[in-house]
């Protein structure tokens, strides 16, 4: 009776085992073993290696007079793209190591507007080498990072910002194939701007309350992909294929025929153009403290300023997951829904966003997607002196610890607690 219990138990098993295999089971478990090793393993070995990286924070000082054309900010980021270095599979699943990122940022305390740039110290030489190249006149000092003396967790307040707002930014349409409006259309052929949107949002920044404390994160890492490659590659083909079978014979001026349309053709140029580029995984963040309470007022002025890159085929939003807002996005529960749930994921979205800005994180919040440096050079560039009344380098403060020289009621850098 044992032997044949055992054997009917083993069988069992055998049958299971087999269910699984023919029928997916195996598969699902694989999953699931692959899910755990990057959520529990890999993460925490790259993370672990990432924060032995030697990371400085420098102060940067555009240039004292720009009238450069805005290929050289392009020009700059394929410079720096040179940070990438293709990582073997022995040197992230065994040692942790993986692609480095660095980050712009502007800040607005107050009005007072600052740029810095952290990244590791070993790439300082290659970041001073490329200014040096298409802006001479820029400079870089090192310095205390801003964030430094804040605390590591939100807790209801930073010094004397009492509360915190934002969001990542990022493609509305969740197909990163389609470029940015290209910072040659708000150039003229004289290099002369005819219109600049960052030079806007710098004067915007400028004119902020003493309250409120603004900064603009641009968190970049230069890395070729070559399965993001591959996936552009079939939605370019997918696209012609699609303008194709809508297509409608023309003969043009000259007798020839056309196909497609002027404005499609244009569009498969630019997603051609885009994946022959140098490109960089980027996360775009906005983040607003205030003493004076209802910092989401200062998203729009920013969205502003990104809705002007806007094509037919491109955009960008603040990212769902990651927005904090003052009211439950599901309205039709009503007050109900504030209370039990809306108000909590609020409260843990501004600690997840906090903990992003200070840890100018590239995983944290929102999936990053991938921007073309000529995209990139067009939402961040240093603002032609042609647009504005005096230098930006001018306008910046030369000591960020000299409260002296900050507007009335600005809080000084330190924020203590």
């Amino acid at each position: 009776m044992i032997h044949f219990e055992y054997m009917f138990f083993l069988n069992f098993l055998i049958s299971l085992l087999l269910v699984g295999i023919f029928g997916g089971g195996l598969f699902v478990l694989l999953d699931k073993w692959n899910e755990w090793y990057d959520d529990r393993y890999t993460d925490k070995t790259i993370g672990g290696w990432l924060s032995k990286q030697n990371n400085i924070v420098v102060q940067l000082f555009p240039p004292t007079e720009n009238i450069r054309s805005m290929s050289e900010m392009e020009n700059f980021f394929i410079n720096m793209a040179s940070i990438f270095t293709n990582k073997s599979q022995k040197d992230i699943y065994v040692e942790g190591k993986w692609h480095e990122n660095y980050s712009f940022e502007v800040h607005s305390r107050g009005g007072q507007v600052n740029f810095f740039v952290r990244l590791n110290e070993n790439h300082l030489p290659l970041l001073r080498s490329a200014l040096a190249a298409h802006y001479p006149t820029a400079t870089v000092v090192k310095t205390q990072d801003p964030f430094e003396n804040w605390p590591k967790e939100w807790e209801g307040q930073v010094g004397p910002y009492t509360d915190i707002a934002g969001s990542d930014i990022n493609f509305g349409t969740g197909n990163d194939l389609h470029p940015l409006k290209s910072w040659k259309e708000f150039q003229r052929d004289d290099n002369t701007p005819v219109t600049d949107p960052f030079s806007t949002l710098i004067t915007g920044l400028e004119n902020i309350k003493p309250e409120d404390y603004v900064v603009m994160q641009y968190v970049l890492r230069p890395r070729r992909n070559d399965d993001k490659i591959e996936e552009w590659g079939a939605k370019l083909k997918e696209l012609r294929k699609k303008f194709k079978d809508n297509a409608n014979v023309e003969v043009t001026e000259t007798g020839g025929i056309q196909l497609l349309t002027k404005n499609e053709q244009n569009i498969l140029n630019a997603a051609e153009l885009r994946i022959g580029k140098d490109g960089y995984q980027f996360k775009f963040r906005a983040v607003f403290l205030t003493a004076a309470g209802g910092p989401n007022r200062l998203m729009s002025p920013i969205m502003s300023y990104f809705k002007q890159y806007t094509t037919d085929q491109q955009f960008v939003k603040p990212a769902g997951e990651t927005k904090t807002s003052a009211s439950a996005e599901n309205r039709y529960w009503g007050p109900w829904w504030d209370k039990v749930y809306w108000a909590k994921e609020q409260e843990f979205r501004k600690k997840m966003l906090y903990k992003s800005l200070i840890g100018r994180s590239m995983s944290g919040g929102s999936d990053a997607n991938y921007i073309d440096v000529e995209s990139l050079a067009s939402v961040f560039h240093f603002p032609s002196t042609e647009l504005i009344d005096q230098s930006l380098a001018s306008r910046v403060t030369t000591d960020y610890g000299n409260t002296e020289a900050l507007p009335s009621g600005t809080p000084p850098r330190d924020l203590p607690i």
